[in-house]
């Protein structure tokens, strides 16, 4: 499995490769150090996590901070246009995660080959899900699981198949008139506004659902169990909902590693705190999508969101039909991936504009 998963890595791209490979290889060292010494262990912590953001921030946000230094100060830095290693994002999440559990003393005895496997093994390493070491590793050793199962096989064929007709025929024939309708983005009008909002939208869930389907099918023929990652986002009857439904596990990860360890440090845990945290870590969820404010609009946009539907619940809470609530977290959400589709804000002002003419 870890030489399968090498060369589906390297097939994209070889040159991405030692990235990966250096990544677990010194998460390995910072892990091997932080069982093995007593003192200074949150020392040696901070510095594995700081080390793995740092890897992050240089091969993927390198350019976009260099791009905003130059705008902000109006010097002419040079970019370093280094390679985009596939996948950097989840296997960053997923090690720091992993980093933390060892830390915690959750995860204890761990062998180079079984953690070389968790990070690398090829159906969730692109797009995810994002996996815990503790849930993957004891079905990898389970002796069952290292046999046949015919009926695994059938069912993971079949989820496999249908991500794939999701990706490949409901994303791919939605892809077209997205991209026709963003090449010609100054002729659209009302009605072409809102099925360019609405086909996108469905766009990005069936693709990203698709992918998920697809490494859950091909995980499953080896006898793995992933986490779902998907549960009717679009059924979601308020914001909160949606997170709970959307990328799950991104959101699982959001809230054990980044928002609780925030509130944790606080003196004084407050309601108005506890917001301001939420803005924070969504700041970083649209960031973590990509080097782009588009992506940043994105995550501020429904840590607003968020913001509003803790205070709605809080202070407000009118008893509504839940199809009204259904309507406005459908559109709010719609309107996000706006941001999240259009490079430039000129344009997702020019389809907003469009659409609430």
């Amino acid at each position: 499995l870890i030489l399968l998963s090498i060369f589906f890595y390297s097939w994209w791209n070889i040159y991405y490769l030692p990235v990966i490979l250096f990544s677990i290889l010194i998460n390995y060292y910072f892990y091997k150090k932080l069982v093995t010494i007593k003192e200074g262990r949150k020392k040696i912590f901070w510095i594995a996590v700081t080390s793995n953001i740092l890897i992050l921030l240089i091969f993927k946000y390198a350019d976009f901070i260099i791009q905003n230094f130059n705008l902000l100060f109006s010097t002419n830095v040079d970019y370093l246009n280094l390679p985009f290693p596939l996948a950097i994002s989840f296997y960053t999440f997923q090690t720091i995660a992993f980093l933390v559990n060892v830390y915690d003393e959750d995860i204890l005895n761990v062998k180079f080959k079984e953690f070389f496997l968790f990070i690398i093994f090829f159906p969730q390493l692109i797009a995810g899900p994002i996996v815990k070491y503790n849930n993957m590793m004891p079905q990898f050793n389970n002796d069952e699981n290292k046999w046949f199962n015919k009926k695994n096989f059938i069912i993971g064929l079949v989820i496999l198949f249908i991500g794939l007709i999701k990706k490949i025929y409901f994303a791919g024939t939605l892809s077209e008139f997205v991209d026709i309708g963003h090449e010609n983005i100054n002729e659209i009008r009302f009605v072409s506004s809102w099925l360019l909002s609405l086909c996108f939208t469905f766009q990005i869930y069936f693709d990203f659902s698709g992918y998920v389907d697809m490494a859950t099918g091909s995980a499953l023929m080896f006898n793995i169990v992933l986490p779902r990652n998907f549960n009717s986002p679009f059924k979601a009857v308020s914001v909160i909902d949606f997170w709970q439904r959307w990328h799950i596990t991104l959101s699982q990860f959001l809230t054990n590693y980044i928002y609780y360890p925030f509130l944790r440090s606080l003196k004084n845990i407050t309601f108005l705190n506890s917001m301001i945290i939420t803005l924070v870590v969504f700041f970083i969820a649209g960031i973590w999508h990509g080097p782009s404010w588009n992506f940043v609009l994105f995550g501020i946009f429904h840590g607003f969101g968020l913001v509003v539907n803790h205070i709605y619940r809080k202070y407000i809470n009118i008893n509504l039909s839940k199809y009204v609530f259904w309507f406005l977290t459908f559109n709010f959400v719609n309107i996000s991936f706006i941001f999240f589709r259009t490079k430039e804000i000129d344009n997702a002002i020019i389809i907003l504009k469009n659409m609430f003419n």
